[in-house]
Parts: structure tokens; C-alpha cells; sequence
């Protein structure tokens, strides 16, 4: 069974109610107040020691991070990305982020591959990926050797981690229209 934890990116604003210390001086987790719920925020590394001096119990902040939650136990784990003082006029909200993924698609470029059409492929998958006007959400990556050199040339859409062998230019478009479009479309 898979250990993967899913990730999403969240932006709060509340109250500091405490401010959790490691060896009394370092800064390692916030308890904030939203909508009357007590949450802690993990404060990573770099970050604790780049807060505002300002920042005190009961000083209203607004942090943006990432939160998920672990499969075997349910908690939600938040770490905190970045922490802004704001006015105690702000009132506590919990607004979700949606994420703006890109995905990546490999290409094959080891000479088997490139043997049986994979630079008209890369060429093909540039063009349908421009004629639909998703530049900035898909970026397409010349890889080395995706292990299936005699059934190239071989292409992987990842987050999705889909694999596609003896891939044809007739296959392009659905294959992008399938793990992009009807995605960029659902959000």
C-alpha cells in the first residue's frame, strides 16, 4: 500500500495564540485561531528565521503553505510558506488555493527512439500544445532513456505518470486533449 500523502495549498488568516519554541529561542510551530478552530502550522527552517520581529501572541497573520493529510492517521499536517502581519480587521478565513499544476510530458530521445520518430512526435506534441494555447501549462521535456526502446518512440504525462509506447502523430492531440485539456477545463 502507497504511503503518498496528497498536498494542496491553503491560505489562512487569524489570530496567533500561541507560538510553540524549539531550545526556547527558534520559532517551530504557530497555534492559530480560525473560525474558532486551533490549528498548528509547522514553521519550515528557512523560514523561521525571516519572520517579522513584529510578530507577537494575539497579532493577526495570514499564512499561505501547504496542508495533507496523512492516509494511515487522517491528520492534516500545515506547513507554512509564508507568514504577514495584517490588520485585526482581517477576519479568519480558510480559503483554498487551487493549484496551478503543470504537467510535463517526457519524450524519449535516446537513438532507438529517435530511430522510430520521436523528434516528429517531440515536434508534434510543441505544435498541438501551441495551437491549444496551453504553454504556460505544459511543459514537454526531452528525457533519456524512458526503458522501452524497442517499443519507442515513448512519451510519460506526468503529475498522471502515464506511459504510451510506439507512440503515432494521429495520437498526439487525444493523448493532450486526455491528460490536458479536459484537466485545465475541470479547474
Amino acid at each position: 500500500m502507497s504511503d503518498r500523502q496528497d498536498q494542496a495549498n491553503f491560505q489562512l488568516t487569524g489570530q496567533l495564540i500561541d507560538i510553540v519554541w524549539k531550545n526556547g529561542h527558534i520559532p517551530k510551530y504557530f497555534k492559530l485561531m480560525v473560525q474558532q478552530q486551533e490549528l498548528w502550522i509547522k514553521i519550515p527552517k528557512p523560514l523561521r528565521y525571516e519572520l517579522d520581529p513584529r510578530l507577537t501572541v494575539k497579532s493577526w497573520v495570514q499564512i499561505t503553505g501547504t496542508f495533507k493529510r496523512d492516509k494511515k492517521t487522517g491528520i492534516l499536517k500545515l506547513k507554512a510558506e509564508t507568514v504577514e502581519l495584517v490588520n485585526a480587521e482581517g477576519c479568519a478565513t480558510l480559503k483554498p488555493i487551487k493549484a496551478n499544476k503543470v504537467t510535463t510530458i517526457l519524450v524519449c530521445q535516446k537513438s532507438s527512439c529517435r530511430k522510430r520518430g520521436a523528434d516528429h512526435i517531440c515536434e508534434r506534441l510543441e505544435a498541438t500544445v501551441e495551437q491549444a494555447g496551453l504553454l504556460e501549462q505544459v511543459k514537454i521535456k526531452k528525457t533519456g532513456c524512458l526503458k522501452q526502446c524497442k517499443h519507442g518512440p515513448n512519451l510519460v504525462f506526468m503529475p498522471d505518470k502515464a506511459k504510451y509506447s510506439r507512440v503515432r502523430s494521429n495520437e498526439i492531440a487525444p493523448l493532450v486533449q486526455k491528460h490536458v485539456t479536459e484537466k485545465v477545463a475541470a479547474n
